[in-house]
């Protein structure tokens, strides 16, 4: 124990809330680029902030000599967007070993303390981008018909997506059940094997049945309850053109919408042009960030090898995978969270993201102690964050590309 005693107080030393959480959002090209917003108010895991919504109808055209009726305002500039803190846990898992290992010197405590920092660190950010790029319901993928009761299922949906970008993996818990109800087929079952190549995962206890092709879902163990998803909300569920969000509706404030292209199509320059024009169309601003997968950018870079490239840069950086930017400079990159069928065209200084002033916490003042009959230390770390928007109209989606 006294070798642990000398690990914990390295960790006090180094995992610190603020580092932590400079290293998981400055650390990620992605995450970077929501900026911690200041709440106008906070209630419980409320947080309200401040967006532009739209114009004020108060504008008047009068004669010359005057008017006693001048219109009065009907929209306000600026409303209140509600957004709940999502509660998001890491799990942290030191191996007695390597707390052993470590004891030859204060130098190898703080080299072991800072690769399990590392370690934790990439855990966190990897489940944030991921939840980042989801539709906000907190399902992962479908499952096909498994034609009787198996352990072994076929994956659908967004399956293949989650199996090669490791968002479902070994050791990963996980909840199997409908829309309504998240864990009525299988319940914190555990992923024993993923297979890639055919687009299957294993999961431990009894066998099931999934009865029909799209009808049951997986989705991390008690990360939703119905329709009610626990974690983060993505992108899919932020750049909507008709749900409620922040509490605004679009329906009652059409500015609060984001442009949806849903039709199945290939990804193109046409597409990109779209998107960046309809964006500008509605809000009057411009683009400065698209982003979408590996597969997407690939596609994108093979159909401009085969374009002209005009003189002056105005065009696209043909033939190239990395540093593509459109004729109007809005930067083209990949991301391997990013689902294929996706596109996204942003504005970076209208994203943001709420987060508890306390940061990441850790849920007990020992930070990690043992676990009784196992030879592992073990703690959890807490942090109350959650996705935002100062405004919606600058930016758009394709969704549904081939």
């Amino acid at each position: 124990m006294q070798n642990a005693t000398a690990f914990l107080a390295a960790m006090r030393e180094t995992w610190l809330s603020d580092s932590i959480e400079n290293s998981v959002f400055v650390g990620s090209e992605l995450l970077d680029q929501f900026t911690k917003l200041s709440p106008t108010g906070e209630h419980g895991d409320e947080v309200r902030v401040t967006v532009r919504t739209g114009l004020s109808g108060g504008f008047s055209a009068v004669p010359r000599d005057g008017s006693d009726s001048l219109n009065k305002g009907t929209n306000v500039v600026t409303k209140r967007a509600n957004y709940l803190y999502s509660h998001n846990w890491f799990d942290v898992i030191i191996e007695s070993a390597v707390i052993d290992e470590s004891a030859t010197s204060a130098l190898a405590v703080a080299r072991a303390v800072e690769v399990e920092r590392e370690g934790a660190v990439d855990g966190i950010k990897r489940q944030l981008q991921r939840g980042l790029f989801s539709d906000g319901t907190g399902k992962i993928c479908s499952l096909e018909d498994s034609e009787g009761a198996k352990t072994v299922l076929v994956v659908s949906g967004d399956g293949a997506n989650a199996l090669k970008r490791g968002h479902l993996y070994p050791g990963l818990k996980v909840d199997i059940g409908t829309a309504a109800a998240e864990s009525s087929l299988a319940s914190e079952r555990e992923i024993l094997k993923v297979d890639v190549k055919n687009g299957t995962i294993e999961i431990s206890g009894a066998a099931v049945d999934t009865e029909a092709d799209g009808k049951f879902f997986v989705s991390i163990a008690n990360a939703r309850e119905g329709e009610t998803s626990f974690e983060i909300d993505g992108l899919l569920a932020m750049l909507s053109d008709s749900t409620k969000y922040g509490d605004i509706d679009p329906a009652l404030v059409p500015t609060w919408a984001a442009f949806v292209e849903d039709t199945p199509q290939d990804v193109s320059t046409s597409l990109i042009y779209e998107l960046e024009d309809e964006v500008f169309q509605s809000s009057g601003e411009t683009p400065d960030w698209c982003i979408s997968s590996a597969k997407q950018i690939r596609v994108l870079s093979e159909e401009l090898q085969a374009q002209v490239r005009f003189d002056g840069g105005e065009s696209y950086n043909t033939g190239k995978r990395n540093g593509l930017t459109t004729p109007q400079g809005t930067a083209i990159e990949r991301h391997f969270d990013c689902l294929d069928r996706c596109l996204f065209m942003l504005r970076k200084r209208d994203l943001g993201s709420v987060r508890h002033k306390a940061g990441p916490q850790w849920a007990s003042p020992e930070m990690i102690r043992h676990q009784e009959g196992t030879t592992r230390f073990r703690g959890d770390l807490v942090w109350r964050l959650n996705t935002a928007l100062l405004r919606r109209n600058t930016h758009a989606v394709a969704s549904k590309l081939n």
